[in-house]
């Protein structure tokens, strides 16, 4: 019964968080990036091709089953969550920036997903269900357009048109998203308990290993003493859950999978909170 709801529930996140991203979205923002030539290619470095080689290096010494390695390489590929931005808030980054990384990882990813997944995922299929190559990037470029460029492109089109009722739906639609997802994490703890507490050992220390070098790695290239610094690690370590929730649940249909990226999701956020803390302890 939950698999159902949990379908529904994805498919109305994915909408939801594109269609806030549209409401939201303003192209003269974008010329703002241009400020940050070099931290922001950094920042496009980091997440989407130093995380990537991270996380493929891991999965090509672990021996994880087909479900898990999935999961874990959908959250690598899938950058820029919409969450880093209030951890950035929070952390007093900078928020020009902040928007600026988040907005164009967000633009990149529609298009880089789904030919990443061409590319890798077959390495990690077992072997009675490797897909073709085009039957997974048009179910992957199918889903992508459906539920997230159509919906970001109505929010735009309600945001030209009428600036007045952007800004009146955007509060409401952010709390939809937002509902989705506690709803998803709570009724995966009830109804998936068992499966969670029975996760192999090594795909628990294998995620919060991913989560700890992806803070270690976006770290490097965006110190935390500085606010373009903190800006880039809290945008780089909150994945793009909804679109690789989305992907796993168009793409896949596999329970264990989308169990795998949430729990991924809950190590990320304890990370997220204690990267917060250290930013307040020491005074920055």
């Amino acid at each position: 019964m939950f698999d159902v709801l949990e379908s529904g529930l994805v498919l109305c996140l994915a909408l939801s968080v594109m269609f806030s991203v549209g409401l939201d979205l303003d192209f003269r923002k974008l010329i703002l990036t241009m400020e940050f030539g070099l931290p922001l290619a950094k920042g496009l470095l980091v997440n989407l091709l130093l995380i990537p080689i991270l996380v493929i290096g891991c999965l090509s010494f672990f021996a994880l089953e087909s479900a898990p390695s999935i999961a874990i390489l959908l959250c690598a590929l899938c950058a820029g969550g919409s969450t880093g931005l209030l951890f950035s808030l929070h952390a007093k980054g900078d928020m020009i920036f902040s928007l600026s990384l988040f907005m164009v990882l967000n633009l990149l990813s529609l298009i880089l997903v789904p030919i990443y997944l061409v590319f890798m995922v077959d390495f990690y299929l077992p072997d009675d269900r490797v897909s073709e190559p085009l039957t997974i990037f048009g179910a992957a470029v199918m889903s992508i357009f459906w539920f997230q460029i159509l919906p970001l492109a109505v929010g735009m089109s309600v945001r030209r048109y009428s600036f007045g009722m952007a800004i009146k739906i955007y509060p409401y639609s952010k709390k939809i998203a937002n509902i989705s997802l506690v709803c998803l994490f709570v009724g995966f703890a009830i109804t998936k308990w068992q499966s969670l507490v029975a996760m192999p050992l090594l795909s628990i220390v294998l995620l919060m290993a991913i989560v700890v070098g992806t803070v270690l790695v976006s770290a490097v290239f965006g110190p935390l003493g500085v606010a373009v610094g903190r800006s880039m690690v809290f945008v780089t370590v909150v994945r793009n859950l909804t679109l690789a929730l989305l992907v796993s649940d168009r793409v896949f249909d596999d329970a264990e999978i989308t169990l795998v990226i949430l729990t991924y999701g809950l190590f990320m956020y304890i990370a997220c909170a204690l990267l917060l803390l250290i930013t307040k302890r020491l005074k920055v």
